[in-house]
């Protein structure tokens, strides 16, 4: 290729016009403030220069390379950013009074993970503003299984299985807890971002022993007292008593279950036992 000479303007006009109008629909969309990605795929063209035409994909460490111009550094830089950089590397002796588009061809196709109890867990890609909402609306939404409460880790928090799935640990700091009923209200949401994981857990249970109508074992819900929780069990037996009511509960440090008071007003927590004695005659 050789040093571009220049052209006045009334024989040049009309084509660097076409040529404008040519990617202004398309350049448009992909101007303004998104920063492009590794993955991405920069469409570059110069006007009378089909040399240095052509489709650049984004490296991980956020580069590409360009004709005469070496590598370019383009992650977390606007579209319009790298063309100016472009056009001011090219007239450094390369072409006089370069006229360059570019044009964002193509995203790298973010997604997430849904997993634990929703209808339908699996690797989802998502796009623009995707909320927590919405992604679980990908998965068919929470099964009736499903506790009250949605986990979100971050990207990278976890390793995968050997199915490629996330792993998620009841450990994990760094992650983020939304009940499901402030969601679905919407009190509360969040965008989404590539590798989210987004974690449905069971919904915790407690069990009822001791003189009530039916003992058992029960679904456990946000916020529940002894008193909600008798009655999911049908109430107290006639011979029941609510005075020295306890409950069986395990004690982060402690060995197996510790027994503790308990009154009609207190909070039930996920795996707790509640006992009802017999009333003294």
């Amino acid at each position: 290729m050789t040093q571009t000479s220049g052209y006045p303007f009334h024989r040049g006009a009309c084509f660097c016009l076409a040529f404008s109008l040519l990617f202004a629909g398309s350049a448009a969309a992909a101007r303004g403030t998104d920063g492009v990605e590794p993955g991405d795929v920069l469409k570059v063209a110069v006007f009378n220069e089909p040399d240095l035409a052509g489709a650049f994909s984004i490296r991980t460490d956020g580069t590409f390379d360009y004709p005469f111009v070496g590598r370019v550094q383009a992650a977390g830089r606007t579209v319009d950013d790298i063309q100016a950089d472009i056009v001011l590397k090219l007239k450094d002796g390369y072409v006089r009074q370069p006229q360059v588009s570019i044009e964002l061809d193509r995203r790298r196709q973010h997604h997430v993970f849904v997993v634990g109890h929703v209808r339908s867990p699996g690797k989802y890609p998502i796009a623009g503003q995707t909320t927590l909402l919405e992604t679980l609306a990908l998965a068919g939404f929470v099964m009736p299984s499903a506790g009250t409460t949605v986990r979100v880790l971050p990207t990278g928090k976890d390793g995968l299985t050997e199915d490629g799935r996330p792993e998620i640990r009841d450990d994990d700091e760094g992650s983020l807890s939304f009940e499901l009923s402030d969601l679905q209200a919407g009190r509360t949401n969040i965008v989404m971002e590539d590798g989210y994981t987004v974690y449905v857990p069971e919904a915790g249970s407690f069990y009822v022993t001791g003189l009530v109508t039916s003992p058992g074992r029960y679904q456990h819900t946000s916020g529940l007292s002894v008193q909600q929780a008798l009655a999911v069990a049908g109430g107290i037996h006639e011979k029941g008593s609510t005075r020295g009511i306890k409950i069986l509960r395990a004690i982060p440090g402690k060995a197996g279950k510790v027994k503790i008071d308990a009154d009609l007003y207190d909070a039930v927590e996920p795996g707790d036992t509640i006992i009802i004695r017999q009333r003294l005659l």
